[in-house]
């Protein structure tokens, strides 16, 4: 072939490879929910806080609270933070000192906020972020900028919202690590005591356009949780186990009741229903049909 019919035969096959492209990926099945709708992140903590928990959304969020500057964070500042009777401990060794790591994070600024989390004019210092000297996340509250002394609330997770009031009560969640298969939500009062824990598993697909819903739903038989609101085209009748990686959820039996999260309805007008069950102290978030 001649140089001047490669030169036309080249841009042919190129537009060719691009129209081949274009249709299989226009033909390739999508793999969300909602038939290529959008979807929301379970990655999306304040989110999912909102979702799992109704009446936490009108709580503070950690994240828009006023950061506190680096011109604010003084040596001193940050030696009676961590005074011993602070009661912030960690791991402390050769190999990592939970303190030094801590301390050098707050000097970063946008890591440490302040506000008044125990009540007006109270002025206490949030922090949240990763735990220094292993996997996971940490979040410690110290009341009063000015005195910073005595500590808080210390937990090993990220607290997303809090509740500002003399008895604060806070919206967490436990991130899940290397292979783990879910998140852990968490509400409870800030300074201990009884907490309502929803698994989340991180394939749980949302659609945007999902209504958000409430009530009580009753199983009037064994029901299987989906992670999607689409019928399972695998295993439809395979139990599903927080540590594994099957398609469907944990299956209940007849009877149980579980909490309306939020409601959708597919392209075929089937109504799906993200639900919380049982109605416990510890639950799993899923979808269910109707």
């Amino acid at each position: 072939m001649t140089a001047r019919k490669l030169r036309v035969v080249t841009p042919i096959l190129g537009l060719l490879l691009v129209f081949v492209v274009v249709i299989f990926v226009t033909i390739t099945p999508q793999s969300n929910a909602a038939e290529g709708k959008k979807l929301i992140s379970v990655g999306d903590f304040d989110r999912m806080a909102e979702i799992l928990f109704p009446e936490a959304r009108a709580w503070r969020r950690i994240d828009k609270l006023p950061v506190v500057t680096a011109a604010e964070m003084d040596s001193q500042l940050v030696d009676r933070m961590f005074a011993k009777k602070s009661g912030v401990t960690g791991e402390e060794d050769f190999v990592c000192s939970f303190r030094d790591r801590l301390k050098r994070d707050l000097g970063h600024e946008g890591n440490l906020h302040r506000g008044d989390v125990f009540g007006p004019g109270d002025d206490d210092l949030v922090y949240g972020g990763s735990e220094p000297c292993s996997e996971g996340n940490i979040s410690i509250i110290w009341r009063h900028v000015h005195d910073p002394e005595k500590m808080s609330a210390f937990r090993w997770s990220r607290i997303i919202r809090l509740e500002a009031s003399t008895s604060p009560h806070a919206v967490d969640v436990e991130i899940g690590c290397c292979a783990t298969a879910y998140n852990i939500f968490h509400i409870s009062a800030l300074l201990g005591g009884p907490a309502r824990s929803v698994y989340v598993l991180n394939n749980l697909e949302i659609p945007e356009d999902a209504d958000e819903a409430s009530g009580r739903v009753l199983f009037k038989q064994r029901t299987l949780l989906r992670w999607w609101p689409r019928e399972a085209t695998v295993n439809p009748n395979e139990d599903f186990d927080l540590g594994g990686f099957n398609v469907n959820g944990q299956a209940y039996p007849s009877g149980t009741e579980g909490e309306l999260l939020m409601s959708y309805h597919d392209v075929s007008g089937k109504l799906w229903q993200l639900v919380r069950v049982p109605l416990s102290s510890t639950s799993t978030a899923g979808w269910v049909s109707h």
